[in-house]
């Protein structure tokens, strides 16, 4: 048996595509996701700072509307046709932000998990397996002897990891190589 932590933004969805949405509707024109901490480098139209306007002014807006990755249905699908496998969505996103995320999962016909968590730290989940884009997260899963699944992401290229996947199909793909159908 096998219990997955499963994270939204990176790996559901692509965040960053809206976030380059709302950074045009700022007047940014340069590019920002050279790595994930240029958002907080770069300065909106307004002189303000744009990851922080990104997680305060418009945290609500790109939480319900981002667009899942196309295989999202199909990943899902198969999770909740293999009863070997368990999983809940884990993200680091604000407690307070628990109905707009129910609200997009719903939204996006996301179901079967067993639970939502959110967590900074996400090893507290009681999962044995993590998918997430960020390095620190599988590493803090892989450091406690579990299996840390990186989503390939323009902010952890350099990142050198072992179980690093382009997509969800890669993950399904892997997951039949340990057993599962």
């Amino acid at each position: 048996m096998i219990s997955l932590a499963i994270d939204i933004d990176g790996v559901l969805c692509n965040n960053h595509k809206y976030w380059d949405y709302l950074a045009e509707k700022e007047g940014i024109t340069q590019p920002i996701f050279t790595n994930y901490n240029t958002i907080f480098k770069v300065r909106c139209s307004d002189g303000k700072i744009f990851g922080e306007k990104l997680f305060d002014e418009y945290l609500e807006d790109w939480v319900l509307n981002s667009e899942p990755f196309p295989e999202v249905q199909r990943f899902f699908d198969y999770l909740n046709n293999e009863s070997s496998i368990r999983f809940r969505i884990v993200t680091s996103r604000r407690i307070e932000f628990r109905d707009h995320t129910e609200t997009w999962l719903a939204k996006n016909n996301i179901e079967g998990f067993e639970d939502i968590h959110f967590l900074s730290d996400k090893t507290k989940a009681p999962c044995n397996a993590i998918i997430d884009d960020k390095p620190s997260h599988v590493e803090s899963y892989r450091k406690v002897s579990r299996l840390g699944m990186l989503m390939d992401a323009e902010h952890n290229k350099n990142y050198n990891f072992v179980n690093r996947y382009q997509n969800l199909e890669q993950v399904i793909d892997k997951l039949k190589s340990y057993g599962y159908k």
